[in-house]
């Protein structure tokens, strides 16, 4: 996947919003994950990151991810997938959870 096809705003049905900026900096708001607190990444409710920084994205043969480096440290990362026709980037979240976030229009 292209910058421009990933830059925009992400939601969660579960009120997770992610916004990837075409100058590669990202804000990312009750985003879920499995980060665990104490390595940099603002979490504020178990398996809730938010804040800010830097992101990249590459493609492997298992397709596009999108990593996230928070500005104080500690990183996530989304994979890119399609689910029912639609682009979505998702994490794995506590025991087989996941969280699935869709491009806003």
């Amino acid at each position: 996947m292209t910058k421009s096809e990933l830059s925009g705003v992400w939601q969660s049905e579960n009120g997770s919003s992610l916004t990837l900026k075409k100058d590669m900096r990202f804000t990312a708001k009750h985003l879920n994950s499995s980060y665990v607190e104490g390595r940099g990444v603002k979490v504020i409710a178990k398996e809730v990151v938010e804040g800010t920084g830097e992101w990249f994205s590459g493609d492997y043969s298992s397709g596009t991810t999108v990593t996230l480096y928070f500005s104080h440290g500690g990183n996530v990362t989304l994979t890119a997938a399609s689910l029912d026709g639609d682009t979505v980037l998702w994490a794995w979240v506590g025991d087989g959870d996941t969280s699935i976030l869709r491009k806003k229009d």
